[in-house]
């Protein structure tokens, strides 16, 4: 796999962790503890294709009494093999794109009630996170994940 694109070993780590369908991927990244790292769909499926077409995943179908066929994503051992190799790398530079942070370097532009209230939505927005992160299951963490709790 390229070493630009880190989306594939994101889907590929949570496929580690269970079985999982593309959305049950999508639906992963939606949680509260996935404020480190987001994938959309139109990374997620991507990279599940490439995944696939790698032999790091299997892909089985699993038919549905209503809508379509699910596709269910299991990690090979090429893919085991393959996560273990990505994890002992070197990490690349970490970067954040955080737009309220952005909105408040250039608030000169505008006048500081418009920032204040910018300011005010954030930190409901993170309050309400809290109380997410609060309500999560800590029986559905690895214990890495626990580490941070």
């Amino acid at each position: 796999m390229g070493r630009r694109s880190r989306s594939p070993y994101a889907v590929l780590g949570l496929v580690a962790q269970a079985s999982k369908s593309g959305y049950d991927i999508s639906r992963m990244f939606e949680r509260a503890r996935f404020l480190f790292w987001n994938e959309s769909y139109g990374q997620i499926y991507p990279a599940l294709k490439k995944l696939h077409d790698s032999d790091l995943v299997e892909q089985k179908q699993e038919e549905r009494e209503v809508g379509p066929t699910k596709k269910i994503y299991t990690l090979t051992q090429k893919g085991e093999e393959e996560l273990a190799r990505w994890l002992r790398r070197q990490p690349g530079t970490t970067s954040m794109r955080d737009e309220v942070a952005l909105r408040v370097t250039y608030g000169e532009h505008t006048n500081s009630e418009i920032i204040r209230a910018l300011l005010e939505q954030e930190r409901a927005r993170v309050t309400a996170l809290k109380k997410d992160l609060e309500k999560e299951d800590l029986e559905e963490l690895n214990a890495y994940e626990k580490m941070g709790y």
